[in-house]
Parts: C-alpha cells; sequence; structure tokens
C-alpha cells in the first residue's frame, strides 16, 4: 500500500509576531547536550535535553492496538533509540527514532507505535518534515502537531481547545510542513501502523524528523491563512 505524501503549510497573517525583538523569543538551554541514547534514557530526562538552539522534552513512547493506547515496555524503551544531529550551517536538526526492525510484523499481525515530544527554545522554527527510514509492506504514519501550543492531556485537542495540524507519509512519500510565521513551540504525536488490512508482511526501522530553524527555507512550499498571536505555554505543563 502505498501512500499520498501531503505537504502542510501552517501560516497566520498577523504580523505583531514578526515584530517581537529576536532577544525575546530565545531563553536559555537547559540540561544535557542530546546525544545518540535509548528512548528509555530520554524519556527519564527530567528537563530535556538541547541540541544546536533547539531544546528537547516530554519523549513517551507507546504501542497501538485495537484496544487502544498502551505505555511502552521497559524492553522496548530500552531498543529503541534516539539520535540528533545538528547542522550549524543549515540551521537544521535530523533527530531520528529507530530501532524498529526487530518488530516487524507477518501478514496475520498488525501493530502500531505512538511518538511523542516536544520541540522548545528555538528562535524560531521555520519548518518540519517526516520520513520513513525504510519501510516495506504497508506502513502508514499520521504526524500530529499543536503550533505555539502543547496537546491537552487526554482530548486529542491543544490546549487552546482547537485541533492539532495533521500530516501524512509513508512509503516513499514523505510529509513536509512549513510554518509562517515562524513558530517558538511545537509539541508533536506521530502514529505508526503496520499492515492495517492483515495482507502483507510489514515493517521499518526508524521514523526521521528534520527540523529547520532561524530563517532559512522551510521544507515544502508556503501558503497563507489567518490566525491570531500565538501563546507560549510553560513547556512542563504538558501532560
Amino acid at each position: 500500500m502505498r501512500v499520498v505524501s501531503r505537504v502542510i503549510n501552517a501560516a497566520w497573517l498577523f504580523s505583531a509576531v514578526a515584530l517581537i525583538p529576536q532577544a525575546a523569543r530565545a531563553t536559555t538551554l537547559t540540561g544535557p547536550a542530546c546525544v545518540s541514547d535509548t528512548f528509555n534514557a530520554y524519556s527519564q530526562l527530567s528537563v530535556g535535553c538541547h541540541s544546536g538552539v533547539l531544546q528537547l522534552f516530554s519523549f513517551d513512547l507507546f504501542t497501538l492496538d485495537t484496544t487502544g493506547l498502551h505505555a511502552a515496555s521497559t524492553g522496548l524503551l530500552n531498543t529503541i533509540t534516539v539520535a540528533p544531529v545538528w547542522d550549524s550551517l543549515a540551521g537544521s536538526l535530523q533527530l531520528t527514532v529507530g530501532g524498529f526492525t526487530p518488530f516487524h510484523v507477518d501478514a496475520a499481525n498488525a501493530a502500531g507505535y505512538e511518538i511523542r515530544f516536544t520541540v522548545d527554545l528555538a528562535p524560531v522554527i521555520a519548518g518540519e518534515a517526516i520520513a520513513m527510514d525504510p519501510p516495506f509492506g504497508s506502513v502508514i504514519g499520521t504526524h500530529y502537531f499543536c503550533m505555539d501550543d502543547l496537546f491537552s492531556a487526554g482530548t486529542g485537542l491543544c490546549t487552546s481547545g482547537t485541533p492539532p495540524g495533521q500530516a501524512s507519509f509513508g512509503i516513499g512519500t514523505p510529509a513536509y510542513i512549513s510554518f509562517v510565521p515562524l513558530l517558538y513551540l511545537l509539541d508533536t504525536r506521530t502514529d505508526i501502523q503496520l499492515n492495517q488490512n492483515l495482507d502483507t508482511p510489514s515493517g521499518f526501522d526508524g521514523v526521521v524528523y528534520t527540523f529547520q530553524t532561524t530563517s532559512g527555507t522551510a521544507p515544502g512550499r508556503h501558503h497563507r491563512t489567518d490566525r491570531g498571536r500565538p501563546r507560549r505555554p510553560h513547556p512542563r505543563s504538558r501532560q
């Protein structure tokens, strides 16, 4: 099964955002530098970690099945890895959540995962790309995101009450998201479904996120829609 890629362009006309001084946008990075480690280690970081100009925190991993969402086992958390690579020249972060190769499914079984984390404290977040590495069979990804906001616990909505943004990606079809004006906070949830139709062996090794920062060109094309002035919730308010 092939999934048609979607280019999502999030933009607003509220020009006052562009007038906020650069010094007012940045805050002090906290915690250790982000390094390649297990998802379990990332989930235990009390204040997160930083890579380049980005602060990363609130890492959570779940499994998905027909009965709902379940906290990942310790074994899964210690198998899945998080690998950040900061490109100072491009002002971008590539973050790979990998290690899913041992959990491929045969044609008679399905599986699902949800990856959560938050990106904050950049001067700007201009865009995001999400891709599979490397998938086979039937693998469908859906990326949800709250812009300058956090997810509200148990509702599926952002804390402002608005629905999150959404982008689909799959085999050979990455998703590209651009933000105009630029963001200061991005809360993310990514759902991966394997072999939903129970008809083909399926699997993947990882999800590769690319975050574009500073004033660089965001992935994808730009499109403008209306939105009010962004709020900056306290990062630790997320549940």
